[in-house]
């Protein structure tokens, strides 16, 4: 899993990811910069992290994944959430309060 804030990248193409990765069996979501020059990034390896739902807000990046771990065939439900909120303490907190409710969901 990479998570990375503040991108300063209005787009992203396969080949960039790819790329960056190192392989292509990945998955990504990527919210472009707006005029408050936000920008995150969020990848994962396909064969670790299987993507139940992505929701996307202002600031914010949030994956429901099933982990796999080990050498078993057993998954783990987790929530990952990717914030950027710069030298915003009250905007995190808003953020997280706004997203308390997906912990249960999960």
């Amino acid at each position: 899993m990479l998570c990375v804030q503040e991108t300063k990248l209005v787009s992203l193409n396969t080949s960039n990811c790819f790329s960056l990765w190192g392989s292509n069996d990945i998955s990504w979501v990527h919210r472009g910069i707006d005029r408050e020059g936000e920008g995150i990034l969020t990848m994962w390896d396909n064969k670790v992290f299987k993507c139940v739902s992505v929701e996307e807000g202002k600031g914010y990046v949030l994956l429901a994944v099933d982990y796999k771990y080990g050498a078993s065939d057993s998954n783990v439900k987790v929530l990952i959430m990717n914030v950027y909120a710069p030298c915003s303490n009250k905007r995190e907190s808003d953020i997280m309060e706004r997203n308390r409710g997906q912990i249960g969901k999960c």
